[in-house]
């Protein structure tokens, strides 16, 4: 649940303690099962349809109690996946210890 979090001015430590964690609003666990099926997807070979994605995310959510987002489109999601194969075969190509460092 850390990706937007921190940026957001969470401090890593709110997430070690578990009586002391904050409640992790909803859009932060939208963004976390996102995150977490694009990541889990591409590099095992799970089917990597925007379909068997929206599934995935639709599902994920309702199991958990967390809104299905809307925001990301299949349109976003097929560039966002494109994206990651891209830095995920450049990554690849790295020795040991060397990282890809992305801009924004």
């Amino acid at each position: 649940m850390i990706f937007g979090s921190l940026k957001n001015g969470w401090n890593i430590e709110d997430y070690l303690v578990k009586e002391k964690r904050k409640e992790i609003p909803a859009e932060a666990m939208q963004t976390e099962l996102i995150v977490a099926v694009i990541q889990f997807s591409y590099p095992h070979s799970i089917d990597g349809s925007v379909e068997a994605f929206v599934d995935t995310v639709t599902l994920s959510c309702k199991n958990l109690n967390v809104a299905i987002p809307t925001a990301l489109t299949k349109e976003r999601y097929a560039d966002i996946a494109r994206d990651v194969k891209k830095y995920h075969a450049l990554w690849k190509t790295l020795p040991v210890e060397q990282a890809v460092e992305l801009v924004f």
